[in-house]
């Protein structure tokens, strides 16, 4: 795992060597930041219990070391985690990742992380996640973007994303990553139900943004 900071944004970004790296590392960090079940989000927990939790919720099967490729993590989630789980310890893995991040620091940060094996288009899903969090305009762009989309296509995203295990309080940021940085048009439009046509328009708007707040980004 190496971390690089994407300059000009405090953005930190974890690259890690395989899938199972990275979730296996980040795991319990982003349960804690946006799990869907209240007894893990802002919650201390051992990784057993989310584990067998989270089996019981798809029965009898933990897929999360294959289910996920990329994570997205506040630098100020990251700092009430650490102080949080210091009173149960923190895992080797936790440790070195921790270690590379400015836990500390008084001006807002941002992790994102993947692997090595993983395409330009999801670092670019978790790069706009970092944005919505540390750039005022680029938020205020999408959310205007978000709120003069079509009734029905807004309802699509929103129960597309809840099945996929996206909380509440994430939807306008997830409904702006995947819009602004989808590569396969076909495939989304048979997961969400959005028609293609109405799918390439929407992503033109939402990617037009992501270039501009974005272009800047030395990767």
């Amino acid at each position: 795992m190496f971390v690089k900071k994407l300059e000009p944004y405090n953005i930190y970004f974890a690259n890690f060597e395989t899938q199972y790296d990275v979730t296996s590392t980040l795991i319990r960090i982003q349960e804690y930041y946006e799990s869907p079940s209240e007894l893990f989000r802002n919650k201390v927990f051992d990784l057993d219990s989310y584990m067998d939790w989270c089996a019981s919720e798809h029965k009898g099967v933990f897929s999360y070391f294959v289910d996920w490729v990329g994570f997205n993590v506040p630098g100020e989630v990251i700092r009430n985690w650490y102080l949080d789980f210091w009173a149960i310890g923190y895992r080797n893995k936790e440790k070195e990742l921790i270690s590379k991040l400015p836990v500390n620091s008084n001006e807002p940060w941002y992790l994102i992380a993947t692997h090595k094996s993983e395409t330009t288009t999801t670092i670019n899903h978790e790069i706009s996640h970092a944005l919505w969090y540390l750039n005022g305009e680029y938020r205020a762009s999408c959310e205007n973007l978000i709120n003069q989309l079509p009734n029905k296509s807004k309802e699509l995203m929103i129960v597309w994303l809840k099945e996929n295990g996206y909380c509440d309080n994430v939807i306008n940021d997830e409904i702006t990553a995947y819009l602004s940085t989808v590569d396969d048009i076909k495939d989304m439009s048979k997961e969400t139900k959005i028609s293609k046509k109405d799918l390439i328009s929407i992503h033109n708007l939402f990617k037009e943004q992501f270039d501009k707040y974005s272009g800047n980004i030395v990767k």
